[in-house]
């Protein structure tokens, strides 16, 4: 960034879910600076003479500036446009904090947004690097909780309420005691704490409260009864049977599940399967497989 700006204009389309980057020459920067002078160049450029504000063809564009994170209190300004649905005409906000220079140090200048996703999505970025991620668990909620679920589990662990941090855990992942085990904790490579000394280990922290719950008998109270009621175990091999039934249907030598699959080639893989399926049980204290079944649903 040797003359206030990175050179890169991310441009994503929410309809293909596809993304470029343009990369403008030194006199667009010139002409334009940043903020409210760029989002108004994509705009007149893009924007369809009357168009309804609210649908897919509108255009959304984050601008920092030129000085947006320089070294120096106050330069954190960035700029969010779009045509206005309450004027039909230029609306457009500024905000401070730590967004715009996060963008600029990401590698980016402004971001572009037209169309509209299939379903709920976010968009991150991390240092050149951008993918359109499912918002499915977050969906629904107001920005702060959005953002503040790891923190907020974090902050009970901290107060020794380990009960209470699983409780908010098992809201968004039932299985913390295995997924704590087996997650390749992508989380942790992009961790911002990790610019100053290490990652959170939000992974270690998941088994902990996992085991914690298993030693301690604790068990689920925000699922009810009803959906319990419905219980069906897909053994793979040409039948369905009852849950209550599924653990001994596979001890019996039929098929074991693998990741929704059965295995019908090799006999060991089935009993290696089911050795897993059986220390699983021990861990988290289910006695029957139907209590797995039950869970889910």
């Amino acid at each position: 960034m040797p003359n206030g700006y990175n050179g890169k204009i991310l441009h994503v389309d929410l309809s293909s879910m596809k993304m470029r980057v343009e990369e403008p020459d030194e006199l667009f920067y010139r002409t334009y600076l940043g903020g409210g002078g760029i989002a108004s160049y994509y705009l007149l450029k893009n924007l369809k003479p009357g168009i309804d504000p609210y649908s897919p063809d509108n255009v959304l564009v984050f601008a920092s500036n030129v000085i947006s994170g320089v070294p120096i209190a106050g330069m954190t300004r960035y700029t969010v446009a779009a045509k206005s649905p309450l004027t039909g005409g230029f609306g457009e906000a500024e905000a401070g904090g730590f967004w715009g220079p996060e963008l600029k140090s990401a590698g980016f200048d402004a971001v572009v947004i037209t169309g509209k996703a299939a379903k709920p999505s976010y968009l991150w970025i991390h240092d050149g690097k951008v993918e359109l991620r499912s918002a499915d668990k977050v969906w629904g909620l107001e920005t702060g909780p959005a953002q503040e679920k790891i923190p907020q589990i974090l902050a009970l662990v901290k107060d020794g309420d380990f009960e209470a941090a699983w409780r908010v855990l098992i809201e968004d992942n039932p299985f913390p005691g295995v997924l704590g085990r087996v997650c390749y904790n992508p989380c942790e490579t992009v961790c911002n704490r990790g610019e100053y000394d290490e990652a959170v280990g939000i992974r270690n922290v998941e088994r902990f409260l996992g085991d914690y719950a298993a030693s301690h008998g604790l068990r689920p109270t925000h699922l009810t009864e009803e959906k319990k009621l419905t219980k069906v175990a897909v053994i793979g091999c040409g039948g369905i049977a009852s849950a209550n039934d599924a653990l001994e249907f596979i001890l019996a030598g039929a098929s074991a599940v693998q990741v929704g699959t059965a295995t019908f080639t090799d006999p060991r893989a089935s009993l290696d399967i089911l050795e897993g399926i059986k220390r699983f049980m021990q861990v988290e204290g289910i006695k029957r497989i139907s209590e797995i079944i039950g869970a889910a649903i």
